[in-house]
């Protein structure tokens, strides 16, 4: 929808682009961790706490993975994990 709007106006592309994929990133984060405090309520503060810590251990993880395989290897990899 925005890409056939501004098809000629790039600038107008990327900001809605990005905007739409926070979005989802946003979702894809929240969704999960809204379920796991309805199943553990006692445990509010754990759950969010390894959800954060999930973000920071992560990070390094892939990181490394660029940097010794490249891009287009780890994303072809994932891609084809996500949907095998």
């Amino acid at each position: 929808m925005f890409a056939g709007q501004a098809r000629a106006n790039v600038d107008a592309l990327c900001p809605s682009d990005g905007l739409l994929a926070s979005i989802g990133l946003g979702l894809r984060r929240i969704v999960p961790l809204a379920m796991l405090v309805n199943w553990f309520p006692h445990k509010r503060g754990t759950i969010t706490a390894m959800a954060g810590a999930g973000a920071f251990i992560n990070a390094p993880i892939a990181e490394r993975l660029i940097s010794s395989v490249g891009v287009s290897k780890m994303l072809g990899a994932a891609v084809r994990h996500a949907f095998v």
